[in-house]
């Protein structure tokens, strides 16, 4: 059985071939144009899951750091304080020491001494009440405005915060503790360094022959802030590294989604030159295949 091919047959499947020839040169100069050789969905919906993924991960990453970030705002402002609160201790250790001296103990000496007591102990209620955001940082997940409460008529201070801890996801099953617990930066309430200071300046006023053995009380308040500090510090050191895993994370994704999304420039500027001949070559050869005559149109 013979087949029969007739011109409009040849025509059709040459103007196909041109089309799809042309469709191809067009996609290869939007992706030059453009930069990206995934322009929508069905140009590859592999590779546009992928980038979805690769989105989503790069997005989970960068919300890590900026977790990471405000983890170490609060710590940071913590150990600023903690700093501080040692410097003041101190201070303090060293004018316990001169009012426990023989040759400084007298009464006017303590009662100057004593004034500068006090400021110190209004000074440490100001570290113990530092915020972050408005948040006192000393007093666990507590809604109040302040860790502590001075009472102004006996100048008892009061620990008004909770046992709460504040902390930040850093990682797919990673969190860590952005706050100091206050007990473990200034003492269990009825036990703190407020209680110390008020024994320092009761002893200056009333039983300055106990004021040797309150140097024990500002030694044991030291060592407490200084290993908070040390907590403190394990915990900064901590998110830094994390932060720092999350960064190489997201750039490692942001590689594999240019890998995926963009365009080899070089490669797609080769295949639209060749593209482009086999384009122009493929014009010649209809204009010359269909160059019809009367004769043809009479088979």
């Amino acid at each position: 059985m013979s087949v029969r091919v007739t011109q409009n047959a040849v025509t059709t499947a040459m103007l196909a071939g041109l089309q799809a020839n042309k469709q191809q040169l067009s996609q290869l100069q939007l992706q030059l144009s453009s930069g990206r050789q995934l322009s929508k969905p069905s140009d590859d919906p592999v590779g546009t899951d992928q980038a979805m993924q690769y989105r989503t991960d790069i997005a989970r990453a960068n919300q890590y750091q900026r977790n990471g970030n405000d983890g170490l705002a609060w710590l940071g402002t913590a150990d600023g304080a903690l700093q501080s609160g040692v410097a003041i201790l101190n201070r303090l250790r060293v004018l316990t020491t001169q009012a426990a001296n023989t040759g400084a103990s007298d009464a006017n000496a303590r009662t100057a001494i004593a004034a500068e007591v006090s400021s110190l102990k209004s000074d440490m209620l100001g570290l113990a009440n530092t915020t972050y955001l408005g948040r006192p940082i000393f007093g666990g997940a507590t809604s109040q405005s302040a860790a502590y409460v001075q009472d102004p008529s006996t100048g008892v201070v009061t620990y008004q915060g909770d046992t709460g801890v504040v902390t930040r996801t850093l990682g797919s099953n990673a969190t860590v503790q952005v706050n100091v617990n206050a007990k473990d930066a200034f003492g269990p309430p009825g036990n703190d360094i407020f209680s110390t200071f008020d024994q320092i300046l009761g002893d200056l006023n009333s039983n300055p022959n106990n004021l040797t053995n309150d140097l024990n009380g500002i030694q044991t308040a030291l060592d407490r802030m200084t290993s908070a500090q040390s907590i403190e510090g394990a915990a900064y050191n901590r998110i830094t590294n994390m932060i720092n895993l999350a960064g190489a994370h997201a750039d490692t994704l942001t590689g594999n989604l240019s890998d995926v999304e963009n365009v080899d420039t070089a490669k797609a500027a080769t295949e639209l030159s060749m593209q482009q001949v086999s384009y122009q070559a493929s014009l010649a050869a209809m204009s010359k295949v269909l160059q019809l005559s009367l004769t043809d149109f009479l088979r």
